[in-house]
């Protein structure tokens, strides 16, 4: 199981495909359909050729599409079509909690496996996007003007995206320079939608 699904056993989460959140989250939608994540699958069907069937290979598949090891999660593209390439849940987990229950407050921090808390930030993008232009070992000064919340948010999402962009796959990852790409949080300044309890 997901995370997720052990600490709310009771919700019995499951994976529902971006297609569902898309309808309460067009914003957030629209830019996941612009970022190579929308058919991270493609990659391994057409251009990985070396070796080649790496669609087939567990090992590479997980990082290319939602839940492979999770239950609920991918099987197959003729099987779960709607969970393949890396979808919302890919780093959100199972959505059908949410999608039932939009204002519940454990449910949202779940969501967001890199926060300790929901009114933990990111920088803003001009932020990012600044310490994106400076190389990384000269970062220290900008990075010191981020608060706690923006730190903790950025370190967890930086750990969250490397367990697939990791040293052998994606061996030039910096977060700094890779948010920019997919950066879509577009909710008011506490995180929660307005019928939160």
């Amino acid at each position: 199981p997901h995370a997720n699904q052990i600490k709310f056993p009771n919700a019995k989460l499951t994976y529902i495909g971006a297609a569902q959140c898309e309808k309460c989250h067009k914003s957030e939608d629209k830019i996941w359909k612009g970022t190579p994540h929308s058919h991270a699958l493609n990659a391994l069907v057409n251009v990985a050729t070396k070796p080649t069937l790496r669609n087939f290979d567990p090992e590479c598949v997980v990082c290319h599409v939602v839940g492979l090891r999770t239950q609920s999660g991918f099987v197959s593209v003729a099987k779960t079509p709607q969970l393949a390439n890396v979808g919302c849940e890919s780093c959100h987990g199972p959505g059908s909690g949410h999608a039932a229950n939009p204002g519940d407050k454990d449910l949202l921090l779940a969501l967001s496996p890199w926060k300790t808390k929901l009114t933990d930030r990111l920088p803003k993008l001009e932020t990012i996007k600044a310490i994106a232009a400076v190389p990384a070992l000269d970062r220290g000064p900008l990075e010191a003007k981020l608060t706690d919340s923006q730190r903790t948010a950025v370190n967890g999402v930086s750990k969250f995206c490397q367990q697939c962009h990791d040293h052998d796959n994606d061996p030039r990852f910096n977060v700094y320079e890779y948010l920019p790409k997919i950066l879509h949080s577009g909710f008011r300044s506490g995180g929660l939608p307005f019928n939160a309890k």
